[in-house]
Formats: structure tokens, sequence, C-alpha cells
């Protein structure tokens, strides 16, 4: 049976990360308990470690961070559910934040591309060549809509350093 400590839901928790961490980093961030922590039904070693899942909140420009597993320093694994915070009780963790704009670039070049053809061909003369600049124009405006709805919002990358943390229990476990 995975053990059942006993901590219950708004317990504050103790922890660090001792790396750096981020959101493009692959796989779970995990926090390391600093102190015992006494339930009712158990105690939850120092030097526990709890794995969760983190994202990038573009609102605060923080790193998200959601625990949902761990493991007692004897082997033993368990579930939990708890959200990480930094030791203001601030919910989510600071870092430096890069914007990536490889994509918001591609496609403001190809709108170019295809509006400055649309045009050249538009200006020039005779029945075919304005049919031409027509189709072109459709066709690049279908392009754009289609990368426009494929491009996800502007992509951000949060480096966070080592640091101490809080764990607010979340639901008892």
């Amino acid at each position: 049976d995975p053990p059942r400590f006993g901590i219950v839901l708004g317990t504050w928790i103790s922890g660090h990360i001792d790396r750096q961490v981020s959101n493009a980093d692959n796989g779970r961030i995990d926090v390391i308990i600093e102190r015992d922590v006494v339930g009712h039904w158990g105690m939850l070693p120092a030097g526990s470690v709890l794995f969760g899942a983190k994202r990038f909140n573009s609102t605060t420009r923080r790193l998200d961070v959601t625990l949902v597993q761990g493991i007692t320093p004897q082997g033993r694994e368990f579930q939990l559910n708890a959200t990480l915070y930094d030791s203001t009780r601030l919910s989510g963790l600071a870092g430096v934040v890069v914007r990536h704009r490889d994509q918001e670039v591609m496609v403001a070049a190809k709108r170019g591309v295809l509006a400055t053809t649309g045009e050249l061909l538009a200006a020039a003369t005779g029945t075919t060549m304005e049919a031409v600049a027509r189709g072109v124009t459709r066709a690049g405006n279908e392009l754009l809509a289609n990368e426009q709805r494929h491009v996800q919002d502007a992509q951000w990358l949060i480096r966070v350093p080592p640091q101490r943390v809080l764990i607010r229990v979340d639901e008892t476990f």
C-alpha cells in the first residue's frame, strides 16, 4: 500500500530546488523536503523528493508547478496534490524570462512576401494577370489564416535558479 501520512489540506511544507529549472526542460521538476512533516497517521521525512508538472504562466510571468508524486528516502512512493510557492508565499517561481519569436517572425515574413507578390501581380495589366493576382491573394490569405491558427502565442522560456520554496498541500494525503 502507498503510504498515507494524514498531512492535511492547507499545510505548508518547506523545501528547496537544488538546480536551475525551466519550462523547456523535459520531465518533471523535483523539490526536496527540508524538515520532517508530521501528519495524523505518519511522518513524511526530510529528504523526501516531490515531483511536479511545470508550465509558464504568461500572466504572472512565473513558473507554475503542481506537485503530484513523491518518494521518501526509504524508496516509498506516494501520490499528492500540492502547489509550489516561493519563500514569500507567492504562487509560482520567479526567474529570467525570454521570449522566442521565431514563429512570429516566420509568419510575418510569409505575410509580407505574399502581400508583395499579390500587389505586383495586381499592378500588372491584362485580364490574365489580374486573375492570377486574385488567386495568389486568395491563396496567400488562406495560407496565412491556416498558419495563424496553428502558431501558438509567443513562445516563452523561463529559467528559475535554485532556491528555497514552500509547498501548500491542496488535498490531504
